[in-house]
C-alpha cells in the first residue's frame, strides 16, 4: 500500500502484515512512489516512482536486500495494474500531456522487454486485470460514455465482451477465475459469474454484493480474498468530533 508523507508531500510503499497488524516501510526514496504490484509468486514487487522525473516502473525483491531494478523509463507516467500469472508480463496504464485518455500497455519481462499497446481507444481505458489462468484480461472503458467492464482474450486483445450492467470499473477476478467483481458508479460492489474455460468467454447475471462509500476513486479501492468471501475496502472515515463550517459569501 502507499502512504503519503505529510511533510514532503510524496508517497512511499509500505507492507502491512494482516496477521499482526504491523506496518513496515518498503521504499524510502524522497521521490513519489504511489502504486505497487505483487508478482504472482510473491517474491517481487513492481512499483512506480518519480525518482527519474516521470512515473517510471521499477521492481525489487519483496524481502529487500537487493538493488531496485528499472523496468521501464521514459517521459510518460505509468501505473502497474496487473502481473500475468506466469510472471512474464505486466499490464500498465499510461497517461501523458499529449494523450487525451489512458491506454493499457503490456511490458514483457523477458527478451528485449519492448512494451506495446494492448488496449487503445479514444475512450478512457483503465483498471486492467489478468484472469487467474492468464487467458483473459478484464478492464474498464468509457467508450459508451460511462465506464463499463469488458473482457478480452490475451494476447489477442479482441473481441471484447461487456460484463458490467449500467456502469462499472476496477474489475478483479476470484482466484478460481469463475467470478468477476467490480464497483458500480454508485459505489456498490458487484459480482458476476463467468466462464472462460473455452474459446468463447461467457458472463452471467450481475448481482450486487454490498454498498460502499467509494465513488470513482483514482486509487485501487478494494481487494478480495481468494475465495471471494471477504473484501478489504479502502473506506473514507470521518473522525469523531470533526466539524464542517460553511461561510456565506454574502452574510446577512
Amino acid at each position: 500500500m502507499a502512504l503519503l508523507d505529510g511533510e514532503r508531500r510524496s508517497g512511499d510503499i509500505w507492507m502491512f502484515d494482516v496477521a499482526t497488524g504491523r506496518r513496515t516501510q518498503f521504499t524510502s526514496d524522497p521521490a513519489d512512489e504511489n502504486w505497487a504490484l505483487w508478482s504472482p509468486d510473491g517474491r517481487r514487487v513492481a512499483f512506480n516512482s518519480t525518482r527519474a522525473g516521470s512515473l517510471d516502473l521499477y521492481q525489487t525483491p519483496a524481502g529487500g536486500g537487493a538493488p531496485e531494478e528499472v523496468l521501464l523509463q521514459d517521459q510518460i507516467a505509468k501505473w502497474p495494474v496487473s502481473w500475468s500469472p506466469d510472471g512474464r508480463f505486466i499490464l500498465y496504464v499510461t497517461n501523458s500531456a499529449a494523450a487525451r485518455n489512458n491506454d493499457i500497455w503490456v511490458l514483457p519481462l523477458s527478451g528485449d522487454r519492448k512494451p506495446y499497446r494492448f488496449i487503445e481507444t479514444p475512450a478512457e481505458d483503465n483498471w486492467a486485470s489478468f484472469s487467474p489462468d492468464g487467458r483473459w484480461v478484464a478492464f474498464s472503458s468509457t467508450e459508451t460514455g460511462q465506464a463499463e467492464v469488458y473482457v478480452v482474450p490475451f494476447p489477442a486483445g479482441s473481441p471484447r465482451r461487456r460484463v458490467s450492467a449500467d456502469g462499472g470499473y476496477q474489475a478483479r477476478w476470484r482466484r478460481d477465475g469463475r467470478e468477476i467483481f467490480y464497483l458500480a458508479p454508485q459505489g456498490t460492489l458487484m459480482a458476476t459469474s463467468v466462464n472462460g474455460v473455452g474459446a468463447t468467454f461467457e458472463a452471467g447475471l450481475v448481482q450486487p454484493l454490498f454498498q460502499t462509500n467509494i465513488l470513482r476513486p483514482p486509487y485501487r479501492a478494494y481487494d478480495a480474498t481468494a475465495d471471494g468471501q471477504r473484501f478489504l475496502v479502502n473506506t473514507l472515515v470521518v473522525k469523531p468530533g470533526t466539524s464542517i463550517s460553511v461561510a456565506s459569501a454574502n452574510p446577512r
